[in-house]
């Protein structure tokens, strides 16, 4: 994000300016501290303070269609895949897409159009607002992708999380369409009700109002039925698929062909550290994923098994959400990994394995995988994770690298020179 800050001429300065009367507005991100001696600074001395949504709220009043993309995880290439459709068919909508898109120059354009398409999440849009964020831009439609325990740390519990999107649902307009993934793990089965809209159910099962069928993986992505068209998607897995079908249901419904929605998704490219490839230093497949919730991992680990089923799958991880307070973290990643032959743990990111309610345990996580007859053990060294590599990584196997962004270019670089140099007898491994 800084380098995307310093492209566009923004200052970045982590000091505050001396003259607070040259600034006609200040805008409170949602990591900034609440109880920060600036903010209260800017709010004692009448300042004009506001949050990003509300910033995004007022560029997009001209929109008189607005959908906001939103679930638990899915969002950013749902909010990409749907702004790339309707960009390919003329429509110029304004879009926010939550990441770096691979199809758009930028992942914000905000022009005053009749469309608008934004990814919504739930956080608190201010340290001083705690109310989710898509509750700002007042969607007259929406698209809620899946609903299972995240974020819970800004919520009393599970069910006070899952209330916002019930909230968010009863809020839509009646002239407005609430398109839902409709599969048991989707977990929105009990949130349909409160739709005050007209709902249509997308995914796999045949409950659904609108189905995916033939699906099929390949190396670099999948194909399937959907809607009377056939779609070759290159983007792994089924999470990805039903993305795709979820954007073309929307698209659908801006009078947007299926057919034609398939032909502008088998050109899309990924959003930066989704499940993205990294190449094949010394024959092993490297993905990146930035997502390390046990459920975001769920689907990438199975992509990459459905997709590469030979060779063994390898996954580095480095944990960075304390989840719900029922440890719920702690609980879940071990059936996930099962899914992955072998598995390092890098060392907690942000705030300690104590701070954690309850304490996160790095030890019990590699325990409970070795119970299950998984190779799993703890590094906590760039070094010691790339002699882990190189010793078990073997030509035709797939690695998931699932790691702090900031530390992963350095990673990868010197993974990818050890790899390429090593000599051959090192593949060899017991």
């Amino acid at each position: 994000m800084s380098d995307r800050l310093r492209e566009a001429a923004i200052l970045i300065d982590p000091a505050p300016p001396a003259n607070l009367e040259n600034v006609n507005l200040w805008v409170a991100g949602r990591s900034f501290p609440a109880d920060h001696p600036f903010l209260a600074q800017l709010i004692d001395s009448g300042s004009l303070v506001t949050s990003y949504p509300k910033v995004v709220a007022a560029l997009i009043l001209p929109a008189t269609r607005r959908w906001a993309i939103t679930g638990s995880k899915g969002k950013t290439t749902t909010t990409a895949m749907l702004a790339w459709i309707a960009d390919n068919a003329g429509l110029t909508p304004d879009y926010l897409i939550g990441g770096v898109p691979g199809v758009f120059p930028t992942g914000l354009r905000l022009e005053g159009g009749a469309l608008a398409i934004l990814e919504g999440d739930e956080y608190a849009s201010s340290p001083t607002d705690l109310t989710p964020k898509f509750a700002h831009y007042r969607p007259t439609d929406a698209i809620l992708t899946n609903v299972f325990p995240d974020h819970i740390e800004l919520y009393r519990d599970v069910a006070d999380y899952r209330k916002i999107f019930s909230a968010m649902l009863s809020a839509l307009p009646q002239t407005g369409v609430a398109v839902v993934a409709g599969d048991e793990a989707a977990g929105t089965a009990d949130l349909l009700q409160h739709a005050a809209c007209k709902v249509i159910t997308v995914g796999f099962e045949p409950v659904n109002n609108e189905r995916i069928t033939d699906f099929s993986a390949h190396s670099c992505g999948g194909h399937f039925s959907f809607m009377g068209a056939f779609f070759n998607l290159p983007l792994l897995g089924r999470a990805n698929a039903l993305d795709a079908a979820l954007a073309t249901v929307a698209a659908d419904h801006l009078g947007i062909a299926s057919s034609f929605s398939a032909t502008a998704l088998a050109r899309f490219v990924p959003v930066q550290d989704r499940l993205q490839s990294a190449g094949t230093p010394g024959g092993v497949r490297f993905y990146v994923e930035s997502n390390v919730h046990p459920d975001a991992l769920l689907t990438a680990l199975g992509a990459l098994r459905e997709s590469h089923p030979q060779g063994r799958l390898l996954c580095v991880i480095q944990p960075q959400y304390p989840g719900p307070g029922d440890g719920y973290v702690q609980k879940r990643l071990p059936e996930v990994l099962t899914l992955a032959d072998h598995v390092l743990m890098a060392p907690i990111a942000g705030q300690k394995p104590e701070d954690y309610t309850p304490p996160f345990s790095t030890d019990r996580l590699v325990a409970d995988l070795l119970e299950r007859n998984v190779d799993a053990t703890y590094q906590n060294t760039r070094k010691g994770i790339i002699h882990w590599i190189v010793e078990r990584a073997r030509p035709g196997d797939t690695l998931l690298l699932a790691v702090h962004p900031p530390s992963r270019p350095y990673l990868l670089h010197e993974l990818t020179a050890a790899l390429q140099t090593r000599p051959a007898p090192n593949l060899v491994v017991p």
